[in-house]
């Protein structure tokens, strides 16, 4: 099945996706368990400088307006409620080469 998504639609998810890079890529402290035992989720470091918080601040900001301009662009009711979640993941790829 393939759907035809809006161009700013696409263009919302791709920014919503570039932003995560983004904050992925930032300094993170590792979690360990009370034994030391790493786990495979990061939090934040807790040593941004002021500049690099308000940076952090900015992108998540972004990403939230770009992923709920995606959630709620009107597209979605165009699509029959039992392919939406197909849709979703289908623009969440969209670009992708195998």
């Amino acid at each position: 099945m393939s759907f035809d998504f809006p161009s700013d639609l696409i263009e919302a998810s791709l920014t919503c996706k570039n932003l995560r890079e983004k904050l992925d890529a930032l300094p993170v402290d590792e979690v360990t368990r009370t034994d030391g035992t790493p786990v495979e989720r990061k939090r934040p470091a807790k040593t941004y400088t002021e500049d690099e918080a308000a940076e952090v601040a900015r992108l998540r900001a972004e990403r939230l307006a770009a992923a709920e301009f995606v959630v709620t662009h009107p597209y979605w009711e165009s699509v029959p409620a039992a392919d939406r979640m197909k849709a979703r993941a289908a623009l969440k790829h969209h670009g992708e080469t195998d």
